[in-house]
């Protein structure tokens, strides 16, 4: 009897859970709608730092706290296929980590997963186990679809348990289609544009995903993936436990390869809003939200993959701010050098300045201006002879 009741109580959960996933209402607000759980500070951590191997820590992603999601806590569910399927947090969920460095935007993600499989062809990523990524590099918002928008930068795309990429084709080493970022010219590989890391491990699998900033900036619109950049951002969950019959080594015994589709963000967006009408706001009227009285919100199941619908994350500055971080005074010889090293950024210029006394109006250029050597840089100038005083500062070029 002891057995029956464990059957029974197992069976009545499982139905439980599948009666959620399908019942799931797709326009109902919760935390994948709330803009401030769904906005997130990216830790900028030294060049190198993520090692992109599939196995992520919460160490070299600077300390980011990672997000767990899950269909029936914090998850928005696609209502597709139409007898989807989920039993608990161990059949599938997962956890993301983010980064950036001056080079690169990294994600870290530890799936539980208790049937890792991909068996179809990149362009067919979706039907199996993947991670999916949608990103409005501009954040512009729009009511969008990115399968078919044929985004300049950024865009639609996954990346599956093994860390192999939709938009690339593995055997002829080109871009298998033009909807991710078709205004750059990537490669995907340990020395491309993106590359991506993924190993199966005990209960799941864990990828690691690196996204060359260049992907998301765009020259016209100048902008620049650094120092507080908001871009939006979205990443969903694709479940195939091998029991399809589209895939190679499905049993069969449903029709679908695809069990559930989940995201972390699906936000109330702005119907009808896009390029087109927003050439009718000025940015201070788009600013003031004058926008809401033409536009009607809405969340719906095409949320997920439009740019009104994604989360945003922040791209944070050096941690200590704009300073001189060291200053190293050398002497012996006929001249005396300090070396000062300071937090900079990507691509600028900056210039040193010195002054005898500690007054605004005293400091003077030293002489040649400094390019930035990343996150940090350093240089050397001659200091003066004797017993004077001297104080530094750092200026970046106009």
């Amino acid at each position: 009897m002891a057995s029956a009741f464990i059957a029974l109580g197992c069976a009545h959960s499982l139905v439980a859970q599948d009666d959620f996933v399908r019942n799931f209402d797709t326009t109902a607000e919760g935390p994948w709608s709330d803009v401030e759980g769904t906005t997130l500070s990216v830790p900028l951590v030294p060049d190198g730092a993520v090692a992109v191997d599939g196995t992520p820590t919460e160490s070299e992603y600077g300390g980011f706290e990672g997000v767990e999601v899950v269909p029936n806590i914090n998850g928005w569910i696609q209502n597709f296929p139409g007898d989807r399927t989920w039993n608990d947090a161990a059949d599938s969920s997962f956890t993301f980590w983010l980064a950036h460095d001056s080079t690169y935007l990294y994600v870290g993600v530890d799936v539980k997963d208790d049937v890792p499989n991909s068996d179809n062809t990149n362009l067919e990523f979706w039907k199996d186990d993947a991670l999916e990524f949608v990103v409005d590099a501009l954040n512009n918002r729009y009511d969008n679809n990115t399968d078919n928008s044929n985004e300049a930068y950024g865009g639609h795309c996954y990346v599956n348990l093994e860390g192999r990429f939709s938009e690339w084709d593995d055997t002829g080493g080109f871009i298998a289609r033009n909807r991710w970022s078709s205004f750059v010219n990537w490669t995907y590989g340990m020395t491309g544009e993106i590359f991506a890391q993924g190993r199966t491990v005990v209960g799941g699998w864990q990828v690691e995903v690196r996204f060359a900033k260049t992907l998301f900036e765009d020259p016209v619109a100048g902008n620049r993936l650094e120092n507080g950049y908001v871009m939006g951002f979205n990443i969903g969950m694709d479940d195939d436990d091998q029991r399809g019959s589209e895939g190679a080594t499905g049993s069969g015994e449903r029709q679908r390869d695809l069990e559930v589709q989940y995201w972390w963000a699906n936000r109330s967006r702005l119907i009808g809003w896009n390029e087109g009408s927003a050439q009718n706001y000025t940015a201070e009227q788009i600013a003031n939200g004058e926008t809401e009285d033409d536009f009607p919100r809405r969340i719906d199941p095409a949320g997920r993959l439009a740019h009104g619908g994604t989360g945003e994350i922040v791209l944070a500055g050096p941690e200590n701010g704009f300073e001189i971080t060291e200053i190293l005074l050398t002497e012996g010889g006929p001249e005396r050098t300090v070396t000062l090293t300071w937090n900079s950024l990507p691509d600028m210029t900056y210039l040193i300045e010195a002054a005898d006394v500690l007054d605004q109006g005293a400091f003077e250029f030293t002489g040649v201006p400094v390019a930035s050597q990343g996150l940090e840089t350093t240089t050397t100038i001659s200091a003066p002879v004797g017993d004077r005083n001297q104080f530094y500062r750092i200026v970046e070029a106009d």
